[in-house]
């Protein structure tokens, strides 16, 4: 699993901060965790996400988000978790992704360590993961989303924040 930690944003495609160059960033399997302190998944152009596991925690700073990018994020397969603020917070692309993504902001700040569970309308554990550091937004794409239901995140503690998938687009 590759595991990246940086001080602006992490996974870039493209130039810098007011930079037109346009990039793709693609990630089409293996195990990816990125801890940013800017942007985390980040394109002038498109992500594209096929496959693999891969969990963001995005900056602690409402400027910017796990996910960004200035063309579209299409999303086909794989999981995508990610934790930041929601200030800048990005869905996936509608036209271009067969995935669905879940949304939820807490009441409260999570804090690093607290360990999040996304669970089915059963209450079956699909995904668990640990936050990194502190958020307030939680997003999940994962292919048991494709199917019309209710889910949760759940947090340790008891807080539960609740979903449902109705179309392609989550909420």
């Amino acid at each position: 699993a590759a595991a990246i930690t940086y001080t602006l944003e992490a996974l870039a495609a493209g130039g810098g901060t007011f930079e037109t160059i346009d990039g793709s960033l693609t990630i089409n399997g293996g195990s990816v965790s990125v801890n940013a302190a800017g942007d985390g998944l980040d394109s002038n152009g498109n992500i594209v996400i096929t496959g693999g596991y891969t969990y963001v925690s995005g900056s602690t700073n409402g400027g910017d988000s796990a996910l960004d990018y200035n063309g579209e994020c299409s999303m086909t397969g794989g999981v995508l978790i990610l934790s930041g603020m929601s200030g800048m917070a990005q869905n996936l692309s509608e036209a271009s992704s067969t995935m669905t993504m879940l949304s939820a902001s807490t009441t409260e700040s999570l804090k690093a360590g607290d360990t999040v569970t996304i669970n089915d309308e059963d209450g079956n554990v699909l995904y668990s993961f640990v936050i990194a550091k502190e958020c307030s937004y939680l997003q999940a794409a994962v292919p048991e989303f494709s199917e019309n239901g209710s889910f949760s995140f759940n947090i340790s503690g008891g807080e539960s924040y609740e979903a449902q998938v109705s179309s392609h687009t989550g909420f």
